[in-house]
């Protein structure tokens, strides 16, 4: 236990300030402040010693250095048993500090001079070096831990535990970790650097993968996640779901809908409106709708609220909702209703953890050219067709193969080992679905390595083919198309997804 006896307050967010302050004068501790802060405190009728009167300059530059001073740094980081030390520098310790940062992160997207006129230096320093001598210093930066050190200050006539110290510790590196993350984020043209992730603490989500996993949500500084209306609390395969939905819906600008399982589309298409289109999405897989995701790029209303609750599903995910949408959502207690808007940037950068590490890869937004290199012809028609299957076969796990006819999924083969089965795939689930493909078209993710998914194609109907192409045997695949008179085309891009 430690009883602090002189305090130093510098913050930038006066709230909840006033209320400490008057605690620590009631308990005889003496207050340093700078000068913002001394200036609120007393007005607010509460004595301070202006930091100037410790280091003997007064505040530089309009208040960029004020406390980088021995006197204020040796006052905080000086071992306590250093005594001589203290007396040769006529240095009195400062047990106490609390100090909140230049808000950089709210100032992005203003003008440079603006954001670059917030990289706090002062403070950061100070709540280092309180963090660092948290044996002897009780270091405050956030605003909810003032009420819990005021009752506990209270509570033990003027002392403060270890634990408590080392806990503030931890989260003043915490904060200034994540403060320097979000800077060097600003500054950060490529990822070919060491680099820190600033990552803001959202709260634990439900549990993970399995409910004997524990799962907790971190946002982007400055990021919209999105807003849960309603429902039970989220999972990890909800939020990543979210995440999946989103990023197919983001592809169309016509009125889509989406059903998201394990990650994987299972149903999806257009129409001429978010009704029309929700309806042939579940068409697309009657089966395996039950359960899963359904997302909308258009505002949702009454009428389509009514057609959703028909059937089980854990989140519906749109732009918008009528005040009179969720009141029908909401009959489903445990629905989750998600809003997010179709603003929202998918992130530049694809990260994830692998064993003992990382893995960075830019987000797969490639344009594409379509070549035909097949002496069929194809159609307007054919080709936005193609189009719109080759935007839903990025979103399946690879290898994938997608059919679709009339903008409308009918069949999905994903996450196979070969490009074949993938089809087999597709073709029996459209088999049990009771799909017709004959005329419907086909992407896949990836070139083929051999012409029998082309046989296969052809006798299963398909009119034409979207692919990457690159295979060592891509002549010979276009030739059997060209025999099957199945126009194909390549994109020259390859879109798998792991």
């Amino acid at each position: 236990m430690i009883k602090p006896k002189r305090a130093l307050l510098s913050t930038f967010d006066k709230r909840g300030l006033k209320d400490l302050a008057s605690t620590l004068s009631k308990l005889g501790i003496e207050i340093i402040s700078t000068k913002g802060t001394g200036d609120f405190l007393h007005k607010n009728g509460i004595d301070t010693i202006p930091v100037e009167e410790l280091t003997g300059f007064s505040e530089m530059f309009d208040g960029r250095v004020k406390t980088l001073h021995p006197n204020i740094f040796g006052a905080i980081l000086g071992p306590r048993d250093s005594r001589e030390e203290f007396e040769r520098f006529s240095l009195k310790p400062i047990d106490m500090v609390v100090v909140n940062l230049y808000p950089f992160e709210e100032m992005m997207g203003e003008s440079e001079d603006k954001i670059i006129e917030n990289i706090d230096i002062g403070g950061v320093a100070l709540l280092r070096a309180g963090a660092k001598n948290f044996k002897h210093v009780v270091v405050l930066t956030d605003i909810e831990d003032y009420r819990v050190v005021e009752e506990e200050l209270m509570r033990n006539e003027g002392f403060v535990s270890y634990s408590l110290r080392r806990h503030l510790a931890g989260k003043a590196f915490s904060l200034t970790s994540y403060y320097d993350a979000i800077i060097g984020s600003y500054f950060t043209d490529d990822m070919r650097r060491d680099l820190a992730l600033p990552l803001k603490f959202i709260g634990p989500l439900r549990y993970g993968e399995n409910p004997h996993q524990q799962a907790i949500l971190y946002k982007k500084p400055k990021a919209k996640l999105f807003d849960a209306l309603g429902g039970k609390k989220l999972s990890f395969n909800n939020v990543s779901d979210i995440d999946a939905a989103f990023r197919l819906l983001k592809e169309f600008k016509e009125p889509f809908s989406a059903i998201i399982k394990h990650g994987n589309p299972c149903g999806a298409a257009c129409g001429k409106d978010v009704k029309e289109a929700f309806l042939r999405a579940k068409q697309s897989d009657n089966i395996s709708y039950f359960g899963g995701i359904v997302g909308f790029n258009r505002d949702v209303d009454e009428t389509l609220a009514e057609e959703i609750i028909k059937d089980f599903f854990e989140v519906v995910i749109a732009p918008s909702f009528t005040p009179e949408a969720l009141d029908v959502l909401s009959k489903k207690k445990n629905l989750r209703i998600i809003k997010i808007s179709m603003d929202t940037d998918v992130d530049k950068w694809d990260i994830r953890s692998v064993c003992g590490g990382y893995l960075v890869q830019q987000t797969d937004d490639r344009e594409i050219d379509l070549e035909v290199v097949t002496d069929i012809p194809l159609s307007e028609e054919d080709k936005e067709e193609l189009l719109f299957a080759w935007k839903i076969v990025k979103h399946v796990k690879s290898n994938a193969i997608v059919i679709t006819n009339s903008k409308q999924v009918l069949a999905i083969g994903g996450g196979e080992t070969s490009r074949i089965d993938a089809l087999r795939v597709a073709e029996a689930k459209a088999s049990v679905r009771k799909h017709e493909l004959k005329g419907a078209v086909m992407a896949s993710d990836g070139f083929f390595p051999f012409a029998d998914s082309i046989e296969l194609a052809s006798k299963i109907g398909i009119r034409a083919i979207i692919q990457p192409g690159g295979s060592v045997r891509d002549k010979e695949v276009i030739d059997k198309a060209n025999e099957c008179k199945i126009p194909m085309v390549f994109t020259h891009v390859r879109c798998f997804r792991h």
